[in-house]
């Protein structure tokens, strides 16, 4: 059975993303200090975060916390991972929608839903963004040891620089 400890209104909330889902998320402010930001399990928490709380989340289950494997961790948390922070940001996108329908424009939700890089440009944090850009090439460094093949580690896959959101706008 699950246990209730707080509620609280959608439209007062915000969800932070996962770099698990996400390479240009960064682990909150309220992890920061903490000396287990670097765990690799870290990679599939999200958070929600509301006028009085921040509550850390995680989708994945692996048997004996391995989260080292990052292979195994990319391949079975990234679908329960997705699936939850899809709902999470589907229902909070819902209950923000009703009050900001303007005429097509959506950048809004780019202050709704954090961690990514359209939600830092947007923000105005250039220390945000630059932090965000960091951690996602250091996240595809990770990923390229061991590959002699992989010749651009220096380069942040553009994938992520040229992501688009739902109106198509690109973030930088």
């Amino acid at each position: 059975f699950l246990v209730v400890e707080s509620a609280a209104d959608p439209k007062t909330c915000k969800v932070h993303l996962s770099q698990l889902t996400h390479p240009t998320s960064v682990a909150s402010q309220a992890h920061h200090g903490s000396s287990k930001k670097d765990v690799p399990r870290r990679r599939s928490c999200f958070d929600i975060v509301t006028p009085t709380e921040e509550a850390t989340l995680s989708a994945a289950f692996l048997p004996d916390d391995n989260f080292h494997d990052l292979e195994y961790t990319s391949e079975t948390s990234l679908n329960e991972t997705l699936r939850c922070e899809d709902a999470i940001v589907s229902a909070l996108v819902d209950a923000h929608s009703i009050d900001m329908s303007i005429h097509g424009d959506t950048t809004w939700k780019h202050q709704v839903v954090l961690g990514t890089l359209h939600s830092n440009v947007i923000s105005g944090n250039d220390k945000s963004l630059k932090a965000s850009l960091e951690n996602a090439l250091k996240l595809g460094r990770m990923s390229q040891i061991g590959d002699e093949s992989k010749t651009n580690a220096g380069i942040l896959d553009s994938s992520i620089m040229d992501a688009r959101d739902e109106s198509g706008k690109a973030a930088l």
